[in-house]
This record gives structure tokens, C-alpha cells and sequence, in this order.
């Protein structure tokens, strides 16, 4: 198996133009069941679409993070009433606690995810909530995958769209002693979404029973959830 290595500069993640995803829309009406002051982290924040998306609330005391300097550049542009920090999630080890700690389409490039959720528990309160937005597999078998993008001059082996299956994420997460439960809700996408021939790790969909499935280059047919593991 080769290195886990991702991509250090996605210009998916640089445009100024605001995108509001759908399952930021989901997850954002989900949030609004909150009605006393909440600080809420999102974790591999981007340029800050998500965080500018629940901005309007008035009890949300937003932060971000990401590793990218030209994302957290363009995210300050974007949301000026949050905080943004540069830093790598891998090492993330903040003194403050957080209410509601999201990390939205990040982890699955990750081989070793949940030691980086382990991590993210770290830095919720007790009672707090994490929302996780990734591909699961509907069957008891995981996936490491590594891709080489022959469109592009350099051919490093990347890694993208690492999946575990459902099984496997509860009884690794309830290992952890701060967990209560976790909760799975699976994502469907209400539009096509056009194939990108310049960029085919850029996912879209096709019909399958009259459902938009997702799937990317790697020929994956990916399931994505929203997940929510609250704390004791």
C-alpha cells in the first residue's frame, strides 16, 4: 500500500463565488434545533462556505480550520465574524472546547480517520455533538484507495474516498469512552450533477432507480452520509 498522501491545493476549494451544498442546507436545518449560544468549530472548513451558511445566526460563535493558507485567506473574506486557524488536522490539539464540532466531505482521504475523530472528541464538551459529513459502505468491507490522475503531469498515487463500513465505524467509535451514541442518515442528492471530463475526481451522478447515484473516477459508487455522534 502507498503512502497516504492527498492533495495539498484543490481549486475546488478556492472559488470566491459562495456554494451552498445540500447537505450544508440539511445539516444547517438541523443546527437550527439549537436555541441557546452555541460555539461550533468546522474542522477542514475550506474557504469557508459551510461556516458563511449558518453566519446569519445570531447564538452561533463560528470557527474554522483548515491547513490550506489560501483557503483561510479567502474564508476571513467570506465570514469575517468568525475565527479562522491555520493548522493541520492531523495535529489538531486546541485548550478550547467546542458545542458542535463539524468535519463536512474531509475525512475520507484520510487512512487513519478515526484517529483524527478521536481527536475531534477531544475538542467537543461533554454533551457536545460532532457532524460528519462522509461515504460510508453499505456492506461490512473497508476501503483504502489510491489514484493516479493521468489528465495531470505529476502521477503521485493520491488518496481519496477511503471507506468503512457502517459496522465497522460504530464499533471503532464506541470504543471511546466519552461516546453516548452515533447516528447515520443517508445522504440522497435531489439533482444530477454532470459529469466533469477535465477533472474526473470531481463526483456527479446517474440514474439508478430513478435515484441520482454518486460516483467519482475511481469508478467508486459512493454513499455518502450525514453522521452524529453525541457525547455523555
Amino acid at each position: 500500500m502507498k503512502k497516504n498522501i492527498y492533495q495539498k491545493k484543490n481549486k475546488n476549494y478556492l472559488k470566491k463565488k459562495i456554494q451552498n451544498k445540500e447537505y450544508f442546507k440539511k445539516i444547517s436545518n438541523y443546527l437550527k434545533k439549537y436555541k441557546k449560544k452555541l460555539d461550533i468549530i468546522d474542522v477542514g472548513c475550506a474557504s469557508g462556505d459551510f461556516l458563511k451558511n449558518i453566519s446569519k445566526r445570531k447564538n452561533f460563535n463560528l470557527t474554522g480550520i483548515d491547513f490550506s493558507k489560501e483557503a483561510i485567506l479567502l474564508a476571513r473574506k467570506k465570514v469575517p465574524s468568525a475565527n479562522f486557524f491555520l493548522k493541520d488536522i492531523k495535529k489538531i490539539n486546541l485548550k478550547k472546547k467546542y458545542d458542535v464540532c463539524t468535519c463536512l466531505g474531509t475525512l475520507s482521504i484520510f487512512d487513519n480517520k478515526f484517529n483524527i475523530i478521536n481527536k475531534l472528541i477531544n475538542i467537543t464538551k461533554a454533551k457536545g455533538e460532532l457532524i460528519f459529513f462522509d461515504p460510508v459502505n453499505e456492506y461490512n468491507i473497508n476501503v483504502l484507495m489510491r489514484y493516479q490522475n493521468n489528465l495531470k503531469k505529476d502521477k503521485k498515487w493520491l488518496s481519496a474516498y477511503n471507506i468503512f463500513s457502517k459496522e465497522y465505524w460504530v464499533s471503532t467509535i464506541k470504543k471511546n469512552r466519552k461516546v453516548k451514541n452515533i447516528s447515520f442518515s443517508k445522504f440522497k442528492i435531489p439533482f444530477p450533477i454532470k459529469r466533469n471530463l477535465k477533472d474526473p475526481m470531481r463526483s456527479w451522478t446517474f440514474k439508478i432507480k430513478n435515484e441520482n447515484q454518486i460516483t467519482a473516477g475511481t469508478g467508486q459508487l459512493l454513499n455518502f452520509y450525514i453522521i452524529k455522534i453525541k457525547l455523555k
